[in-house]
């Protein structure tokens, strides 16, 4: 498992991180995310994923579904346009 968390780390510097140095310096030194998401711990696809935006443009927080009870807050799962089956 953990060779296998290295090379996507490999390939996420190799993919992103290298092709987008300037987005990344930017966020580095600043943090100005524009929404907090509100996810399971459990969540099994990242906000970032679903949303198509950058890393370091959210911040995303991530609660057991029993400790976050808000009725204003819209649920990750509402996300989702349509089935991935």
């Amino acid at each position: 498992m953990i060779d296998q968390l290295l090379e996507g780390n490999r390939r996420f510097i190799a993919e992103e991180c290298r092709p987008n140095a300037e987005h990344y310096q930017a966020i580095a030194t600043r943090r100005t995310p524009k929404v907090v998401p509100i996810g399971c711990s459990d969540f099994r696809v990242s906000e970032h994923q679903m949303t198509g935006s950058k890393p370091g443009t959210m911040f995303v927080h991530r609660t057991s579904p029993t400790s976050s009870r808000s009725t204003t807050s819209t649920s990750p799962r509402s996300w989702s346009t349509g089935s991935c089956t």
